[in-house]
């Protein structure tokens, strides 16, 4: 491999995958979501990525060094300080790993992503029968029937 002596090799090949698995899928499922006749599809996209996503969370605990949470720049202050110094100096320095930003970011693309994921398992349970959590439909309608006669 040519390597110039002034780069550094961050992301490994995993990482850019999951990251762009995790992004298509949430696209296509996005998309897939304003028509019924593409439900299928549309769930074959969010199981693709929800798996995806717990991948990505149990990679923050055991993959390489750049992509663990432990190297998360988590403080508000130095995520003031990111902002600061970005806008006051472009040609700055930039470190490798995550930045006080994309820490950030990270963590509530992963928390979003998880709320998306649950939501949508429970919807399929409760409104379609199917799923995980398809044992919810009986008891949605029993409940829902019930708040309708009060």
């Amino acid at each position: 491999m040519n390597k110039r002596s002034n780069e550094v090799f961050v992301w490994p090949l995993c990482t850019r995958i999951i990251h762009w698995i995790i992004a298509t899928s949430f696209f296509f499922s996005f998309i897939t979501s304003f028509n019924h006749s593409w439900f299928q599809w549309h769930l074959a996209f969010g199981f693709i990525f929800g798996i995806v996503l717990l991948f990505r969370l149990i990679w923050g605990f055991v993959g390489p060094n750049y992509a663990t949470f432990k190297t998360f720049k988590l403080s508000l202050k130095e995520l003031q300080n990111y902002f600061v110094e970005k806008v006051q100096n472009r040609w700055r320095k930039i470190h490798a790993g995550h930045n006080a930003a994309s820490s950030w970011f990270t963590l509530i693309v992963l928390g979003l992503g998880s709320w998306i994921v649950l939501s949508g398992l429970l919807l399929q349970g409760t409104q379609e029968a199917s799923g995980i959590f398809s044992r919810l439909n009986a008891h949605y309608f029993h409940v829902s029937s019930a708040l309708l006669l009060m």
